[in-house]
């Protein structure tokens, strides 16, 4: 009984949510025919290449600021973060607004300096430290500060040098991927990162990171190919899939330094 009664709060809650998203979503901006989260989908998804994408971000104006400010400044209620874990235990999904906010982050940081209203907004979410149900939107706002400031990358790439915690360090790797061309400098000390620790998961996000990131080469194929030797099953299978992004001579050394390691192990 107890259970039922939860299911149908979450019911009723999600369909609150999905009315309200529904009247929110017809007062999103327009841009070339098309909603503007429509064009952040495409910048996120084809970055730098996307062409039209960027045509329509720079015909964005004032009011598409204004509104991705309002959405990243919303706050779920306590009861909506609640039940957003409840539904996840009982692997329901329910129709949340939690995630569009990182969205609309991406946004604002795709508009740079023209978005320099957004800083205090951005700088909160920041601070908010997942706090409230979206661990990305801290670091979609931090990307975003970043390309609005024009800050260096070198200031990333220090935090990078000077970091002990596994977490903080993830957490620069991901704020790194989501600056993707602009991060390409400091491709080589995530990659370089592969030897000098034996924490697996530093090693599965340097290898995304590799992955998603714009890179040269000679940063990433020799660090890759040796880390082949000794790498986990599934951690190793997807090093292999980014060596191919880097040709065919870069994937031939992969499957060989991998049948050197699977021999060792033997």
């Amino acid at each position: 009984m107890k259970r039922r009664r939860t299911l149908a709060l979450i019911a009723l809650v999600a369909a609150v949510a999905a009315g309200a998203w529904f009247v929110r979503s017809r007062s999103e901006p327009v841009c070339r025919g098309q909603p503007i989260s429509h064009w952040i989908e495409r910048e996120r998804v084809n970055s730098d290449a996307d062409e039209e994408a960027l045509a329509a971000f720079s015909e964005m104006d004032d009011r598409a600021v204004r509104w991705l400010i309002d959405e990243v400044e919303w706050r779920p209620s306590g009861p909506m973060i609640w039940l957003q874990q409840a539904a996840w235990n009982w692997r329901i999904r329910v129709p949340m607004k939690v995630h569009h906010r990182a969205e609309a982050a991406i946004g604002l940081g795709r508009l740079g300096p023209r978005a320099a209203v957004a800083i205090p907004a951005l700088e909160r979410a920041v601070a908010l430290a997942g706090s409230d149900g979206d661990l990305n939107l801290p670091i979609f706002a931090r990307g975003a500060l970043f390309r609005i400031r024009n800050e260096p990358i070198q200031t990333l790439i220090d935090e990078l040098e000077g970091s002990i915690d596994d977490a903080q360090w993830a957490n620069t790797v991901s704020v790194l991927v989501n600056l993707n061309k602009a991060a390409s400098p400091a491709v080589s000390f995530i990659a370089e990162g592969l030897n000098r620790t034996k924490s697996e998961y530093r090693h599965s996000v340097a290898v995304m990171a590799m992955e998603v990131i714009p890179s040269r080469t000679e940063d990433c194929v020799p660090q890759l190919v040796e880390f082949m030797e000794h790498a986990e099953l599934g951690l190793g299978q997807r090093a292999k899939a980014v060596l191919r992004k880097f040709g065919p001579a870069a994937a031939a050394a992969g499957e060989a330094a991998e049948a050197a390691g699977s021999q060792q192990r033997k």
